[in-house]
């Protein structure tokens, strides 16, 4: 506390926790299964089984199939944080109720239809494991009860169950917006709902979006649009955030698939982001279980409305305004500290041309710190104040919040100043997110790239 220019008293509350121990226990989920060290005799209800795995892990079963003494099970969209809890626990469901001739479970998990990585389980050194007994002098002794590989396709011909893919889902979620240190107020803010969906053409091709309201806001304060010397692509924030409630945020269609060996591509289409609508495409080359990833995103893109509906038409500013924006980018998992490094090459939005520096840190628990830096062929004068683009951001998973699993993502961002200069397009699929599985480094936490709360 204190007094500061002789005439306003001052008093700060600062509260702290390490950000990689956030948890919350899970009361609310079903506890873990017992281990036994018998075998089931009786035949397996394998709806059932299928059930019991996404009630007690939250991951999606695809399909169940058996090949002599291996037990195939192909699971979609992991996410979520405790990745290895989860695991224990499907695998425990799999051990109660498998033939006993089965000796081996083999996990693949895939993304958009894509296999992204494999676990193979053991059987019975697991159950020893879990019962702490002791293994004996044989040749499971050498090899490890789990293990990851690179995912082959399992043989699904003739499975014993296979899920009905559903064509369309949705959720409705909290959402959150805020703008921190502008002139009208520290702290401008709008809370509200969203109606993310998601619309399955067929296995590799999406069509996702949703519709958000906003609920509460104190955006009647925001008066101050900044000067530009640019074509405004950010600074017209304050319009895009006040003229409605009624919002469409995004609306796309995904086209993905793998190219070759450890490449992937996806075309799209349609209200990309909350201020520009338009195309483009996207390839990676991500070797399995490689700290190294490379990929490049070409767009051509319009400005949209303020009211985000499905026009373009903003009378009286930049009606119409198209650019073509890309980026080269290297991904890299420096393997010190759980830190991560990107670099992306290309153009901007406001056409200006440079590169970006993004350095994150993920915790075990799925928190991420991070920030970045951009610099353009845009001199400090012409980009106005803050001379250069920059910022920090907060992600964190509800599961560390929660009594619950879950798979929602709160992004909290801080950007001093929002101007045109070094502004990238927000899409909201990358491959790079959706590949995450194929990550050598051990975090138990793959990001949800659907339904983010952004």
């Amino acid at each position: 506390m204190g007094l500061e220019r002789g005439n306003t008293f001052m008093l700060g509350i600062t509260l702290h926790t390490p950000l990689n121990k956030l948890n919350t226990p899970k009361i609310s989920d079903p506890p873990a299964l017992e281990v036994f060290r018998s075998r089931p005799s009786t035949e397996p209800n394998w709806l059932a089984i299928a059930t019991d795995m996404t009630t007690y892990s939250g991951w999606s079963v695809r399909q169940i199939a058996q090949d002599g003494k291996t037990l195939h099970v192909v699971i979609d969209s992991a996410y979520g944080a405790h990745f290895n809890d989860r695991l224990e626990r499907v695998i425990a469901i799999l051990h109660r109720n498998a033939p006993a001739v089965v000796e081996e479970f083999s996990l693949v998990f895939i993304e958009r239809g894509m296999p992204m990585t494999q676990r193979i389980i053991t059987r019975e050194p697991w159950v020893k494991n879990s019962l702490e007994l002791p293994v004996p002098d044989d040749s499971f002794q050498t090899t490890p009860f789990i293990y990851a590989t690179e995912p082959k396709s399992p043989p699904i011909e003739n499975p014993l169950w296979e899920s009905d893919q559903a064509s369309f889902g949705y959720s409705i979620i909290p959402t959150w917006q805020q703008n921190l240190g502008g002139p009208d107020g520290f702290i401008l803010f709008r809370g509200g709902v969203s109606a993310p969906m998601i619309i399955r053409l067929s296995e590799d091709t999406l069509i996702t979006g949703g519709l958000s309201i906003g609920l509460f806001d104190n955006y009647g304060k925001f008066k101050y649009t900044a000067p530009s010397n640019l074509p405004r692509v950010r600074t017209f924030l304050r319009e895009y955030m006040t003229t409605s409630q009624v919002y469409l945020p995004n609306l796309q269609i995904t086209h993905s698939g793998k190219l070759a060996s450890d490449q992937y591509y996806s075309f799209y289409g349609g209200y990309l982001e909350s201020m520009f609508a338009g195309a483009g495409a996207e390839w990676l080359y991500r070797p399995w279980h490689s700290p190294l990833a490379f990929g490049i995103d070409i767009n051509q893109v319009q400005q949209r409305s303020f009211e985000q509906d499905l026009s373009f038409d903003n009378a009286g500013t930049q009606t119409g305004y198209r650019v073509a924006t890309g980026h080269a980018r290297a991904y890299w998992d420096t393997g010190w500290e759980s830190v991560n490094v990107k670099l992306s090459v290309g153009r901007y939005l406001a056409g200006d041309i440079g590169a970006t520096v993004n350095v994150g840190r993920a915790f075990d628990n799925g928190v991420t710190l991070g920030a970045w830096v951009t610099k353009t062929n845009v001199s400090a004068e012409k980009f106005g104040e803050g001379s250069f683009d920059k910022g920090i951001y907060l992600t964190i998973p509800f599961d560390v919040m929660t009594s619950t699993r879950g798979s929602g993502v709160a992004n909290l961002v801080y950007q001093p100043l929002t101007r045109d200069g070094g502004s990238q397009l927000n899409r909201s699929l990358s491959l790079y997110d959706a590949t995450n599985a194929r990550n050598k480094r051990q975090t138990s936490f793959f990001p949800a790239d659907m339904f983010s709360t952004k």
